[in-house]
């Protein structure tokens, strides 16, 4: 079954896509990198988990993880940078390892960008935290799984990444987008709510991608062999 084109020119606009350093499934390459596949399958299990823990049950957490939390993420935030420049320094890497790294810092990275997004200075705010330590355990568990299954590659949960990982990038470009229109719009949001900033979000997403492929592919037949 062949991966859709439209997730390779997506992956085309933020990923080297270096056939050595991605995985394959049945000799296809995945969309994404093996570091960049961790960074967004990390974004993408932490965004199904707010979504099915707190936006299901109408809850909009603003208060950023606990301090125990805060100081693992700052770790995983320096090892994922670390593994990238280490080559550099003669300390070898490969496929697993920028994985793992990546993944850690991918799921991560929503615990921190969310609560941004939800706070509304103007209005009610939800007081409570967007990660307690014992679903913080259940939700690395479910990272570990993942890096489990792609580590011994078993087909569905590689075609299920090659998906999962794409949906987490854009997810987070929106998502970042949308909360950077929100403090942009400050005095503006009692005409929009954050279904609008979503919106514009994505479409600003789909406007970057669309500007990073089309100048990656100029950048390559001009000045590349």
């Amino acid at each position: 079954m062949p991966i859709p084109q439209i997730l390779y020119n997506i992956g085309y606009a933020v990923c080297h896509q270096l056939p050595w350093r991605t995985f394959h499934v049945h000799d296809q390459a995945l969309p994404l990198c093996s570091r960049c596949t961790g960074i967004y399958l990390g974004m993408f299990l932490t965004f199904a988990f707010y979504f099915a823990w707190h936006w299901l049950r109408g809850r909009r957490p603003t208060i950023p993880p606990t301090l125990p939390i805060i100081v693992i993420s700052a770790l995983f935030f320096i090892i994922m940078p670390f593994n990238a420049i280490s080559p550099h320094f003669g300390v070898p890497t490969h496929n697993i390892v920028r994985l793992i790294t990546g993944i850690l810092f991918g799921f991560s990275i929503p615990l921190f960008l969310l609560p941004v997004f939800n706070d509304n200075p103007r209005g009610k705010n939800s007081r409570s935290r967007i990660i307690k330590m014992g679903e913080y355990v259940f939700l690395l568990v479910a990272v570990t799984l993942a890096t489990t299954l792609i580590i011994i590659e078993n087909i569905f949960a590689l075609y299920f990444v090659a998906y999962a990982s794409m949906a987490g990038l854009v997810i987070f470009a929106s998502l970042l987008n949308a909360t950077i229109l929100k403090e942009i719009f400050e005095h503006y949001r009692k005409f929009f709510n954050n279904y609008w900033f979503v919106a514009m979000g994505a479409v600003l997403a789909a406007a970057e991608f669309t500007i990073f492929f089309l100048s990656r592919t100029y950048i390559e037949q001009q000045f590349l062999p």
